[in-house]
C-alpha cells in the first residue's frame, strides 16, 4: 500500500510466523517496521483500502483513520508521534478513528481537536 504524500509503503507480510502490517521504504531501504501486533485491525484496513492507480500499477490505499489505528497499536513514542502528526494533517474522522479503537481494543485517547 502507497501512503500518498510519502516515501514509505505499508504492506501486509507473514515474518517470524506472524502476520501483520509492515512499514518500509519505498526504494527497500532501511529497516523494516513492523505496525500491528494483531491481525484483525490490519485485514481490515486492507479489506476497506481504496483502490488508486499508481503509475499504470494498482495498489490500495489504507485511509487516515485506519493508519492512525494502526500506529497506536503498535505502540512507542515514535509511532504515537506518528499517529498524532497524521490526525494534525486534516481530514481526517475523529468520530470514526475512535470507533476503529473502541471495536480493536486500542487504547488512545483522540481530542476532538488539536
Amino acid at each position: 500500500m502507497w501512503i500518498p504524500g510519502s516515501d514509505r509503503i505499508a504492506f501486509y507480510s507473514v515474518q517470524n510466523g506472524s502476520p501483520g502490517v509492515f512499514l518500509q521504504s519505498a526504494d527497500g531501504t532501511g529497516t523494516t517496521q513492523r505496525l500491528t501486533k494483531s491481525y484483525a485491525l490490519p485485514k481490515e484496513a486492507i479489506e476497506q483500502a481504496r483502490m488508486h492507480d499508481y503509475e499504470g500499477v494498482p495498489v490500495r490505499v489504507v485511509d487516515p483513520e485506519h493508519l492512525i489505528a494502526m500506529a497506536l497499536q503498535a505502540g512507542g513514542a515514535a509511532r504515537r508521534e506518528r499517529a498524532w502528526q497524521l490526525l494534525q494533517s486534516g481530514g481526517v474522522n475523529r468520530q470514526r478513528v475512535r470507533a476503529i479503537l473502541d471495536k480493536h481494543g486500542v487504547p488512545g485517547d483522540i481530542p476532538d481537536d488539536v
